[in-house]
């Protein structure tokens, strides 16, 4: 399955999103794409950061 949810992430991110999300909320930790859904929080942070700057 978690192969699957790598492969989804090249795929269809949304749906990817939607899929991480189930897994979240159903505690289902072995089953999550770890490495892409790291990558998009550290990316939501930077991107947060940029447009807090940008405002200010």
């Amino acid at each position: 399955m978690l192969s699957t949810a790598k492969k989804l992430y090249d795929t269809d991110f949304n749906l990817w999103v939607e899929e991480t999300a189930k897994l979240l909320k159903e505690g289902k930790w072995e089953y999550l794409d770890l490495e892409n859904l790291i990558e998009e929080i550290e990316a939501m942070g930077r991107s947060d950061k940029k447009a807090l700057k940008s405002n200010l």
